[in-house]
């Protein structure tokens, strides 16, 4: 009797000994004052709070990425890379090793981590309340030491783009220079950047890109130009003026011989299929001519006066495939070039359909000029030079985050209105609700994009259509559905044939 009282002491101790190792509780979570909440709530293990990785570091600002292969979970700021294996009670901190004191671990499919350890690796600062049962992450206020960067802004001229930087207590930074691309590099000595991490995007002759980003003991600002451009800077009382001047980077296209035309007036089209094959595989359609003789029209159409003529836009093409999707053997199955081009040919038949002339920058899977700028501006002329009614481009988004999904469509809201009395956004308007409906995604809606280059230096209504993400599994079904890709197809011309007061 007595050993079976030890047995039974013994099993409860067990019993309630897991249970507290692995208990869940009603913990609240915090970022900065807003309570996050996850289908899977905190959960103490061993006295460690674990929380939901992805629900978490995302709203903290951080790029969270699972590989399901080696059951890894990476999460990455601008400056710290932070590598946790499930189960495995070693992290990797920049390439450094660091012992924890919970592995992390799955729970109802949700990668739970030990909050302390990342949120102060990643420079948070971390707080328990125990009246409110409540964990609290919070960004610290940064000590100011050295100057605050109050504003960036960036100036696109004739000749040349500047950047201005206001600065209150102002101190001269560190430049230096970096190639492949092109950079130009101030760090501020223990400097503030006021509105945190962030990035201007320009895409023109001059710049590509300006980024800032926040370090512990300096603030940095990167100016990445397209070209082997040229910087100088000057310094006013609270500011600083970089003036950048890139090699101008529109170039013609190649003129080549058009043995098979990518428009015809009398509305006839060698080439209208979206894809011929019996599968669900989408590719673009091709023939046995040189490829390179489908690269572009090279004569101007002769369209009757008051007609429309539709420019459509294939993305990316040839050695740009854009955004590519691989199976777990690293084995290609989609790239953005082929079902962009799917897209334009279906929506090339429905409209033609209607008797609306219509002009493709590309009917073949071909580059469109030697390098990425001449490409875009070549895009940009052919639309120009026939004085379109409407561009319209088509593209298929991508993230590194596989759960990002839907349909979206840019443009710039501008002014101009063309002889339709209709602007930009109102042909992104017309065409997102059928193409959504069509899709069958999250309507992401419309986005005001200025420093888009198709739609910068097209001088008509321009808009970019983002289908879909090739990076999700369920956008991508969508796409490799040749149903779905004529839907697709026959949503964006049923937007254009509304906008031109067809419907």
């Amino acid at each position: 009797m007595k050993f079976f009282k030890v047995f039974i002491l013994v099993a409860i101790l067990l019993i309630t000994g897991c249970f507290a190792s692995y208990a869940k509780s009603d913990i609240k979570l915090y970022v900065d004052g807003k309570q996050i909440v996850s289908d899977v709530a905190p959960t103490v293990v061993n006295n460690r709070t674990l929380v939901p990785v992805r629900s978490v570091f995302e709203e903290l600002g951080a790029e969270v990425t699972w590989i399901g292969s080696r059951k890894q979970v990476i999460i990455r700021t601008v400056s710290t890379r932070i590598v946790f294996n499930l189960g495995k009670s070693k992290a990797y901190v920049n390439d450094k090793g660091y012992e924890l004191d919970v592995a992390p671990t799955a729970i109802d499919g949700r990668t739970m981590i030990p909050v302390r350890f990342v949120s102060e690796k990643l420079g948070y600062e971390v707080g328990w309340s125990q009246p409110t049962n409540s964990v609290h992450i919070n960004t610290p206020k940064p000590q100011i030491q050295g100057p605050v960067i109050e504003k960036i802004k960036v100036n696109e001229g004739k000749y040349n783009t500047k950047v201005y930087i206001t600065i209150d207590d102002m101190e001269k930074p560190n430049i230096s220079y970096a190639t492949n691309p092109t950079r130009f590099i101030a760090d501020f000595s223990y400097g503030v950047l006021e509105g945190g991490d962030a990035s201007v995007d320009v895409y023109n002759k001059d710049i590509n890109q300006v980024r800032f980003a926040q370090h512990p003991d300096y603030a940095r600002i990167v100016i990445e130009s397209p070209s082997d451009a040229e910087f100088s800077v000057k310094y006013n009382s609270g500011s600083m003026t970089i003036t950048v001047e890139g090699e101008e980077i529109e170039k013609d296209f190649p003129v080549v011989e058009q043995t098979t035309p990518i428009y015809n007036n009398n509305n006839t089209n060698t080439n209208t299929n979206t894809n011929t094959n019996t599968n669900n595989n989408v590719k673009p359609e091709t023939n046995n001519t040189d490829q390179s003789q489908n690269f572009v029209s090279t004569t101007n159409p002769t369209v009757p006066s008051g007609e429309p003529l539709i420019v459509l836009d294939a993305g990316h093409g040839g050695s740009d495939g854009g955004a590519i999707a691989k199976d777990e053997n690293g084995n290609v199955i989609l790239k953005e070039s082929h079902v962009n081009l799917a897209i334009t040919m279906a929506v090339k038949k429905y409209l033609e359909m209607e008797d609306i002339n219509v002009v493709l920058t590309r009917s073949a899977d071909v580059d469109m000029g030697a390098d990425e700028n001449a490409a875009l501006g070549a895009r940009c002329k052919v639309a120009n030079a026939i004085n379109a009614t409407y561009f319209v481009s088509i593209h298929n988004n991508s993230f590194i985050n596989g759960e990002a999904s839907g349909t979206e469509i840019l443009y710039i809201d501008s002014n101009f209105v063309n002889e339709y009395g209709v602007s930009s956004k109102q042909l992104a308007q017309n065409i997102i609700l059928p193409l959504v409906e069509a899709t069958g995604l999250q309507n992401r809606g419309l986005k005001h994009s200025p420093n888009i280059y198709v739609l910068k230096y097209t001088n008509m209504p321009a808009v970019l259509i983002e289908c879909a993400f090739i990076s999700s599994e369920k956008d991508r079904a969508v796409l490799m559905d040749n149903e779905k890709i004529d839907a697709i197809g026959a949503a964006i011309a049923s937007g254009i044939l509304k906008t031109l007061g067809d419907f």
